[in-house]
């Protein structure tokens, strides 16, 4: 496994694991429709952030174990 097949291959971890996140809070509620979208921005927007600390976090530690 080289270094670039890690980073791809984590990066679409992260990604297949925020969307059904985000399809659940989006069902999980009754809300308006508006309300339900942006409640759904804000939780995917926070996933993404979360999950691309982890991503960059596991890319400086796996770094020097991988060529």
């Amino acid at each position: 496994m080289t270094y670039e097949n890690y980073k791809t291959g984590m990066l679409r971890v992260f990604i297949v694991l925020s969307i059904p996140l985000v399809l659940v809070t989006y069902f999980e509620y009754d809300l308006s429709f508006t309300n339900k979208f942006f409640y759904s921005v804000e939780i995917l927007f926070q996933t993404l952030v979360i999950f691309g600390c982890i991503y960059l976090f596991s890319l400086l530690i796996i770094k020097p174990f991988i060529k």
